[in-house]
């Protein structure tokens, strides 16, 4: 008795229709087995400056891709920050989020707008993507926003010091940063008779 009900059981089970599951509820269970684990996060800006330190290491690629610790891919999503004063001048900035693996809040630099800190993090991004990625056509790499964009006006007149991010707007960050960096690679993959 006890195996014709196993049996039964078994039965019912395979002629049951498979479910697509959604994409949010897959998606914790898919990161969990490809992000490793211990991989660094933060949720405190940093202030990018040439030949300092944030996050314990020089600005350089290293910081924003550091080598051997499991990334295997990183994309910058960047978008106005509140301005803060440099001496008596209040100095724009913006905030880049640098997401790694898809999930992980790796980095969040803060960068004065139209500096040579600027043009030095634009280069420096740049440059890694290429280094890392052997220089070939590659999805695993990206970065997207606009340096002008985000709420209008500004959450504060001037923010001096670090800002700290709740966790709710970082789980947003970084899956906004998977969705663009895999419709990116969706459109590279995709062919067209006309050109490929």
């Amino acid at each position: 008795m006890k195996l014709a009900v196993t049996l039964a059981v078994l039965a019912f089970a395979g002629c049951a229709t498979a479910v697509d599951p959604e994409p949010s509820a897959t998606s914790s269970t898919d990161q969990a087995s490809v992000v490793p684990t211990g991989l660094p996060s933060t949720n405190t800006t940093c202030q990018w400056q040439i030949d300092e330190s944030c996050y314990g290491q020089l600005n350089n690629a290293n910081n924003l891709w550091p080598p051997g610790i499991g990334i295997t891919s990183a994309f910058v999503m960047t978008r106005s920050g509140p301005p803060h004063l440099v001496g008596r001048v209040q100095t724009p900035t913006f905030l880049a989020f640098v997401v790694w693996n898809d999930s992980v809040i790796g980095r969040i630099f803060r960068i004065d707008v139209g500096s040579t800190d600027n043009a030095n993090f634009d280069a420096v991004v740049a440059n890694t993507f290429v280094v890392r990625t052997f220089n070939l056509p590659d999805t695993s790499a990206g970065s997207s926003g606009a340096t002008s964009g985000g709420p209008s006006p500004p959450p504060h007149p001037n923010v001096d010091g670090s800002i700290v991010f709740d966790p709710g707007y970082l789980s947003s960050v970084a899956g906004n940063a998977a969705i663009v960096r895999r419709a990116t690679a969706d459109f590279l993959a995709t062919r067209s008779a006309a050109i490929d």
